[in-house]
């Protein structure tokens, strides 16, 4: 399989199954000014 495909082929994490390999941080982007952490998101 190639690289591209691999990162949208299902995959278990732990006891966690995947849809795909797209991981996200958690963050809260309503707490930004003009694409700046503010002193609430800090």
């Amino acid at each position: 399989m190639s690289q591209k495909n691999e990162l949208f082929a299902p995959f278990q994490l732990g006891p966690i199954s995947l849809r795909n390999r797209f991981i996200r941080a958690g963050a809260n982007e309503g707490m930004v000014l003009h694409g700046a952490p503010t002193k609430a998101l800090v």
